[in-house]
This record gives C-alpha cells, structure tokens and sequence, in this order.
C-alpha cells in the first residue's frame, strides 16, 4: 500500500468534489430560509459552477438544469435538476404529477 502524502506535498491543487445531490441543500437553504429570488438563485449556481477549486459531478447535468430553470423558474431548480438527471440516465419520461414539469420535453404526467 502506498504512503499517503502530506498535504503540503501534493503535487495537484486542492479541489473539492461533490455529487449532485449535495447542491440541492443550499439551493434550499437560499431559497427556503433566506428568501432569495429565483434571479438571485441562478445567479448563486452560476458561481458554484464556474468555482476554480470545486469539482462537480456531471457538471453538464447541472448546467442543463440551471438553463431548464432559468426558463421557467416558477419550476424550482431541484424538478430541473431530476429531469436532466433522468435524461442523462436515459430514464425518459420522467413521470410527475406536477403539471408544470409535464409541460417540459422529457417528462410526462401521471
């Protein structure tokens, strides 16, 4: 087994990863508890996407749920998100019972 290297060794900058789903908690946290606007919203996930030290998992997903929302922001960016992720799956429809998420290509009402 390897010897684990020291932080100030590493010969790579320090980036952090996150999954997907780890994003959807401080898109509620800016929507729920401080009461920001959707505009205010896209304008936070922007950020997060362009940051130089986070990696995201399948950053295209999120990019695509982020146009999904800016779109229709009335949707919340968490139905954009699972949409694209069931997209990306090839899990297509996505069933809803929300009205206004069957109204978007890829998704079908129950």
């Amino acid at each position: 087994m390897p010897a684990k290297r020291s932080r100030q060794t590493r010969p790579w900058p320090r980036v952090r990863g996150y999954r997907i789903w780890c994003w959807l908690k401080p898109v509620w946290i800016l929507d729920a508890v401080y009461a920001r606007t959707p505009k205010q919203l896209i304008a936070a996930l922007d950020l997060l996407l362009i940051h130089e030290s986070l990696v995201l998992q399948d950053a295209d997903v999120v990019s695509a749920a982020l146009a999904q929302f800016r779109a229709k922001p009335a949707l919340g960016f968490s139905d954009c998100l699972v949409l694209e992720i069931a997209r990306k799956a090839g899990h297509l429809p996505l069933a809803t019972f929300d009205k206004a998420l069957a109204k978007l290509e890829g998704a079908r009402r129950l």
